[in-house]
């Protein structure tokens, strides 16, 4: 048998939040899991996308198992839905059929990988979270790298962007509603013509701390450039205003 245990080094225990409504299907990948990690894992498990957006905003966890067929969600609706409020958390789909098409849209849609229900040998299981947690931690740093801005830490323009596209589909197929804010610093070229581009950056930072406290921690601040800002504040909630 292939050993991947040199394929990455995992934090013990690795940390994993489960998303499934079936308690025995809940059962039977614990089982999985213990013949694989031993002692060295530990997994919450939930039954909802929205409950697994609560888990997720109250702790980090190294990797995501979403079902396909849940309450709340079908099919790839709660990855799109999850990656728009955590675009950088590692999910692995676990489809209920034998259907390597859903398991590609998956991976298209933002997926690092995806399981069969049921078909779990130690081989497949070990192999998917590994390269799942491996890809992930690279394609962050590169996702970072390209959508951020690396003065403030915020998205920049190309971020800024994805999210509002991502956001926006999400939003039209739940009825729901965002708003868009457009922070534009007045007189900013004055601190930097008189007082110094290095001061300019002191007085960014500044107020991009001030902006992050100002919002919620479920909305999405962004720096277009110089100093414009934006904010897109999305509502849970049909109707809302």
């Amino acid at each position: 048998m292939t050993d991947y245990s040199s394929l990455v080094q995992l934090d013990n225990p690795l940390t994993i939040l489960y998303v499934e409504d079936n308690p025995d299907d809940i059962v039977l990948m614990e089982i999985s899991l213990k013949k694989i990690f031993g002692d060295q894992f530990s997994v919450v498990a939930v039954s909802s996308i929205s409950d697994a957006k609560r888990a997720l905003y109250q702790t980090p966890f190294q990797l995501v198992l979403l079902d396909v067929s849940l309450p709340d969600a079908f099919e790839l609706h709660g990855l799109q839905s999850l990656l728009v409020s955590f675009p950088y958390q590692a999910i692995v789909v676990i489809t209920g059929m034998d259907d390597p098409s859903l398991g590609l849209r998956a991976i298209q849609s933002g997926a690092q990988d995806y399981l069969t229900k049921g078909h779990y040998t130690r081989e497949t299981v070990q192999r998917v979270i590994r390269y799942a947690v491996e890809r992930n931690r690279i394609s962050t740093k590169l996702m970072k790298m390209a959508q951020y801005d690396p003065l403030t830490g915020l998205a920049n323009r190309s971020g800024f962007h994805n999210y509002l596209n991502i956001a926006l589909s999400q939003a039209i197929r739940k009825h729901t509603n965002i708003a868009l804010l457009f922070i534009d610093l007045d007189d900013f070229k004055i601190i930097n013509d008189t007082l110094g581009h290095e001061v300019g950056d002191q007085y960014l930072r500044g107020f991009t701390r001030i902006f992050q406290q100002s919002l919620r921690t479920t909305d999405f601040l962004s720096r277009l450039g110089g100093d414009e800002f934006t904010a897109i504040i999305s509502y849970d909630k049909p109707g809302a205003n």
